[in-house]
């Protein structure tokens, strides 16, 4: 489950994506404005409020809960900008050429981890 700001991110995304202010939102959901704007900033709901959320925002729950973490956060913007690439143009591979590719990755990345 995501933590509590990325909840109140995928809440925002969602309302910002029906182009809709704190406000519509929260005459939507019956909510106050106020907490609508605790919820964006990491408050997390009660239980009773999560199938209101969905209603308004026209989603389920699974959507509501999703996150997908960025598997680069953390690395270099260069080094993430290169791995996305090469992932990108892995597609367009035989598949003989992807597994050929997939084990010289595997090997660099047990070298790199014995470093």
């Amino acid at each position: 489950m995501p933590g509590s700001k990325d909840f109140g991110f995928t809440v925002a995304k969602y309302r910002e994506k029906k182009n809709w202010s704190q406000e519509q939102l929260s005459f939507e959901t019956g909510m106050s404005r106020q907490m609508i704007n605790r919820i964006e900033n990491g408050a997390l709901p009660k239980v009773d409020k999560i199938s209101p959320l969905c209603a308004a925002l026209d989603i389920s729950p699974n959507d509501l809960f999703e996150y997908e973490a960025d598997p680069f956060q953390g690395l270099d913007p260069e080094l993430a900008e290169a791995i996305r690439m090469l992932a990108s143009a892995a597609g367009s591979l035989i598949p003989g050429d992807q597994k050929e590719l997939a084990a010289a990755l595997r090997f660099q990345a047990k070298h790199l981890r014995q470093a």
